[in-house]
């Protein structure tokens, strides 16, 4: 295996540890969070989704029109 590949393996599993970890990390903290709050994060969460799927399309537009404000 190519250096390159190797490095570009660690990289992807260093980054699924990460993601398992978080996971676990969100699994623990759930389990001790009372349910209000949960509420609140879980409609915080659905706001910052709408916000990136937003700037997401936002960059799409500019991206098609070469840089130029979106229509």
């Amino acid at each position: 295996m190519s250096e390159d590949a190797e490095a570009l393996r660690l990289v992807f599993l260093e980054k699924m540890l990460e993601t398992s970890l978080a996971k676990a990390e969100i699994l623990r903290r759930m389990e001790t969070t009372p349910v209000h709050h949960l509420d609140r994060i879980y409609s915080a969460l659905q706001q910052v989704r709408k916000v990136r799927r937003k700037l997401i399309s936002l960059y799409r537009q500019l991206s098609r029109n070469g840089g130029n404000e979106p229509t």
